[in-house]
């Protein structure tokens, strides 16, 4: 009795040491499956001015920056050239492991294609697409142009006296340089600098149109006329505005918010940083956060984003080379 009572003993104590010993190994395993990274607090460059549309999403984006990979963000400012200063900065940092940046896209291409940006696409590692706005190409409330066909009748009629407002090497400004292309006009096109300019040149009517992003002037559509809106299909904050594109045009394009970091971070730590942004992505209170803030989530994954990128530095190129931006 004793000897089959050690027996079983014996068994029960073993499968105890072996289902502990498993237990170690699972916790091993999963901790290995999420990398200790980062081990500090990481800085966020935003290539902008603060209280801009970048500064809006990525302060949305520190708290749950925090809950995912349980470090701070400190903000760091680098604004100038539409973005190129900050851009530049970023792209000299090679193997800077503890590094951010919020950046626009497609002005992350465009720029190093032009004068202005001392960079390339392959000096950064793409995390994601955050949210993007669609271009809208308006007029003042007063103006007699009520209709995309008004104003290429009009530039028809007078060529060179009808003037658009756009901010130079942007996507804006490819946009609307492939408009003009295609309908075969010619116009007098007005550079502003930033939004604030860009409002105050339509509305006070100082130019007669202007090509601007969509979440820049929602408060301002009714003191507008908006003749066309960049997206593939109609927009649904206005989907009483026609897109170039049913209007006989192929120009689609869009400004999109994403992360990108230097090059030269080791696979692991990308692959954490990606899937860290993708876990907080599809988080529906950060979702509800950035729908109040008026950017919904239009989320990419980093082959997605990479994808759009380089698709769309080839049409960039040719636009740019066409026109000369790059003299």
């Amino acid at each position: 009795m004793n000897r089959i009572f050690l027996i079983v003993l014996s068994i029960i104590i073993t499968t105890i040491f072996l289902m502990g010993c498993n237990s170690e190994k699972s916790n091993s395993k999963g901790t290995e499956d999420k990398l200790n990274y980062p081990k500090k607090g990481v800085s966020l460059v935003v290539p902008f001015n603060p209280g801009g549309a970048s500064d809006i999403h990525t302060r949305i984006l520190e708290k749950y920056f925090k809950g995912e990979f349980g470090q701070s963000l400190t903000f760091v400012y680098k604004p100038g050239a539409a973005g190129a200063v900050g851009t530049a900065h970023v792209a000299s940092m090679k193997d800077e492991d503890h590094t951010i940046m919020a950046a626009n896209f497609p002005d992350i291409v465009i720029q190093p294609l032009t004068v202005t940006g001392n960079f390339s696409i392959d000096d950064f590692d793409y995390i994601s697409e955050v949210t993007h706005s669609p271009l809208i190409f308006t007029t003042s409330k007063n103006s007699k142009l009520k209709t995309l066909e008004d104003l290429i009748q009009a530039a028809k009629k007078s060529p060179g006296k009808i003037s658009i407002a756009y901010p130079p090497n942007s996507v804006s400004h490819l946009s609307i340089l492939d408009f003009i292309d295609q309908a075969g006009i010619k116009v007098t096109l007005v550079p502003y600098k930033d939004g604030a300019e860009a409002k105050a040149m339509i509305v006070g009517e100082h130019v007669d149109s202007a090509i601007v992003n969509l979440d820049l002037m929602v408060e301002e559509l009714d003191q507008i006329t908006t003749l066309a809106v960049t997206t593939d299909e109609r927009n649904d904050e206005i989907p009483e505005i026609p897109t170039f594109k049913e209007q006989g045009y192929e120009v689609v394009s869009e400004l999109s918010r994403i992360y990108v970091v230097p090059k030269g971070l080791s696979d692991e730590k990308l692959n954490r940083l990606r899937e860290g942004f993708n876990t907080i992505g599809e988080n529906s209170d950060y979702q509800n956060d950035m729908e109040k803030a008026g950017q919904p989530v239009t989320w990419l994954t980093s082959e997605e984003l990479e994808e759009k990128v380089r698709k769309y530095h080839d049409y960039a190129k040719k636009l740019v080379e066409k026109h000369k931006l790059n003299k």
